[in-house]
């Protein structure tokens, strides 16, 4: 089966998002399919590099490192367009020709006139209730969630009129091995507001800003550390630390696939609280980096 994977890697091009759509790359192609990553900036000033911090229209540093770690797992259908119409890799025609799956997980239906070739078309949400409440874009012939509440009594994440089905995000074992836990902190990896907070039927939806200060005294009830790379403009690190609370930098401690992944192996364990959307909708969240 030939797969096409439409997603947002090339733009943020740090470790958590590398190893978030490269399982599911690395998976499809363990089960025998050809697989290929598209994407397309869209937008202007749509790229981060992690080297200046700065987001901008040079998208190289991003297509050069999801180039690079795809090699890595014996990948190498790929096509990415800048704001310009630039084209690195696989043209979107030519990336779909043939196709006969779909998978939209973070494209935000920017191939949705390209992915009419695709016999079939699916929508893979990861920010349940945030992408419901500012509605689907584009039509799918099925539509996942790793929100497992979501379209169940136990949700009041509306459904945008579509039904929902629930799934995991895939973890591939082989590219993490298994490892004693190196240090003595309980870790995350997290953004304090990585989007801008949302209205809905009168109530405001937020991100991990609205729902981790609910935990701020959490460090002085446990004897182990406990510690947050975090990111983000308006984190407030001096009442955090003064919890008691270890920061770092999440842009350092993600730089890389491998950065990301011997943060985790060195961490005891995870603590992480999810954003605030995930939570007061009862969505049911559960991510690949818990797994």
């Amino acid at each position: 089966m030939r797969i096409v994977i439409g997603s947002y890697v090339v733009r943020f091009p740090l470790g958590g998002y590398l190893s978030w759509v490269g399982q599911w790359l690395h998976g499809f192609a363990r089960l025998g399919h050809e697989v290929t990553l598209v994407e397309r900036a869209g937008w202007r000033d749509a790229c981060f590099d992690p080297r200046t911090g700065a987001m901008g229209d040079d998208c190289a540093y991003g297509v050069a490192t999801v180039t690079a770690f795809l090699e890595r797992l014996g990948l190498s259908r790929f096509g990415f367009e800048d704001a310009d119409g630039r084209t690195y890799g696989l043209t979107a025609t030519g990336a779909f020709a043939g196709a006969d799956l779909f998978v939209d997980m973070g494209a935000h239906g920017s191939f949705a006139e390209e992915a009419e070739q695709a016999a079939v078309r699916i929508l893979v949400d990861g920010e349940p209730g945030y992408t419901q409440m500012k509605g689907v874009a584009a039509d799918y012939d099925a539509y996942y969630t790793v929100g497992l509440n979501v379209g169940t009594s136990r949700s009041t994440v509306p459904t945008a009129g579509v039904e929902w089905r629930p799934i995991f995000d895939p973890v591939a074992l082989e590219l993490y091995a298994p490892l004693p836990p190196a240090g003595d902190a309980y870790t995350t990896v997290m953004s304090w507001q990585a989007h801008g907070r949302l209205e809905h039927d009168g109530r405001v939806y937020g991100q991990k800003d609205l729902e981790l200060p609910k935990f701020l005294d959490l460090p002085g009830r446990v004897r182990p550390p406990l510690e947050l790379a975090i990111a983000g403009k308006h984190v407030p690190r001096a009442e955090l630390e003064g919890a008691g609370w270890r920061l770092r930098d999440a842009h350092a401690a993600s730089a890389t696939f491998d950065a990301w992944r011997d943060y985790i192996a060195g961490s005891r364990g995870e603590l992480a609280v999810c954003k605030q959307v995930f939570v007061a909708t009862w969505s049911g969240w559960f991510s690949d980096r818990s797994a």
